[in-house]
């Protein structure tokens, strides 16, 4: 009878300690309480250093939702998610978060905390430096590279730059900082991958193109609209944008509203675009005309007419636009050994080549040459 009635206190004593231990307890637990969200599903995903996203397991929220992942191993550094619905909250966990508490509600997501990880602070940190940087036109490269874990570092810049070839130097640094930090770990290894990548991608462009980085941007001089000569040397000082398009191009219209807007946003701050136009008489169209000279300038003077309505029509509102409307057989582009359009260059206030083809990432290029 006194061996049962041990048996029995021994069970309770268990039961008393898990529940004064405020549920299941692992080497590292992430719990949350997202007051609106009951019921719901919530996933656990890894951002790799290369920035995808890999989901690690998922749970649901209780009536209250409240939710909790119990990990027997604490998961490696890194950068990871916590997912309910649509609501994204990222952290920098490091071996030392061992407990983390997410508490806020879907209705204010901006204002969903994060509690136990000194390492997410910083991130949420760096990441406010980063939105400051861009409100006053100051290089967000630099708030990257001054953020003292790598880790976070890459994920932000993957954030903001996707590997993007243009950022090879901000790459570089940021591969030697994890090196020194991670040495031979994944995020080290793919980190010198992209840098390979990226390489590959400037040399590339430096092939494909007759001007390469740090360039002294070759001059053009060509006629604009109204008969007045516009010349590119004439905008030393300033970043310019020497934008190759043409009326016909499809994809060049298309991209024109980015441009007016990127020019709105800081042509106060010293931003211009230099847009030279391939309008004209398409070589292919030469031998119909007969070399007949009047056929020829009214040829030349409908393509004028055409460059003239696109101008107006998609707004663009600079005056430095030139033309020698010769099409394919132009000088200008030849220069830059322009072989498709739209094609674009980002020249900085010294005169040089500080960007090639910024197309898809048209304001962080302004934005580090400003």
């Amino acid at each position: 009878m006194r061996m049962k009635f041990s048996h029995y206190i021994f069970i309770f004593s268990v039961f008393f300690a898990l529940l004064s231990c405020g549920g299941p307890k692992g080497a590292q637990n992430i719990s949350g309480s997202i007051s609106d969200a009951p019921n719901m599903n919530v996933y656990f995903d890894k951002i790799t250093p290369s920035g995808n996203t890999r989901v690690l397991t998922n749970t649901q929220t209780n009536g209250s939702g409240q939710f909790d992942f119990v990990f027997e191993e604490v998961n490696d550094e890194g950068v990871y998610r916590v997912r309910i619905g649509s609501t994204s909250v990222f952290m920098r966990l490091s071996k030392n978060d061992t407990n983390v508490e997410i508490n806020g509600s879907l209705a204010d997501k901006k204002n969903i905390a994060v509690s136990g990880s000194d390492a997410t602070l910083n991130l949420q940190k760096a990441i406010g430096d980063i939105a400051l940087a861009k409100s006053t036109r100051k290089s967000v490269d630099q708030v990257i590279l001054n953020v003292s874990d790598p880790i976070s570092a890459t994920y932000l810049a993957n954030k903001e730059f996707g590997g993007n070839a243009s950022k090879l130097a901000l790459y570089s640094g940021l591969s030697q900082k994890m090196n020194a930090a991670y040495p031979g770990s994944e995020y080290s290894k793919e980190l010198e991958s992209t840098v390979a990548q990226i390489k590959k991608t400037v040399q590339a462009q430096n092939r494909k193109y007759a001007v390469k980085v740090g360039d002294e941007a070759p001059d053009i001089v060509a006629s604009s609209p109204d008969g007045s000569v516009k010349k590119l040397s004439d905008l030393k000082g300033k970043v310019v944008l020497l934008d190759f398009w043409a009326s016909w191009c499809g994809p060049c219209r298309k991209a024109n509203p980015h441009v007016v807007e990127i020019y709105d946003k800081y042509n106060k701050d010293g931003f211009e675009v230099y847009s030279f136009s391939l309008d004209g008489i398409n070589p292919r169209n030469l031998q119909r005309l007969g070399n007949d000279p009047k056929k020829m300038e009214q040829a030349k003077e409908s393509a004028k007419q055409r460059w003239m309505a696109a101008i107006e029509k998609d707004n663009l509102k600079w005056d430095t636009h030139s033309s020698e409307l010769a099409h394919w057989n132009s000088k200008a582009h030849k220069q830059y050994g322009v072989s498709s359009i739209p094609t674009t260059f980002l020249i900085g206030r010294d005169g040089k080549i500080a960007a090639l083809n910024p197309r898809f990432n048209l304001e962080e290029a302004v934005l580090a040459a400003l």
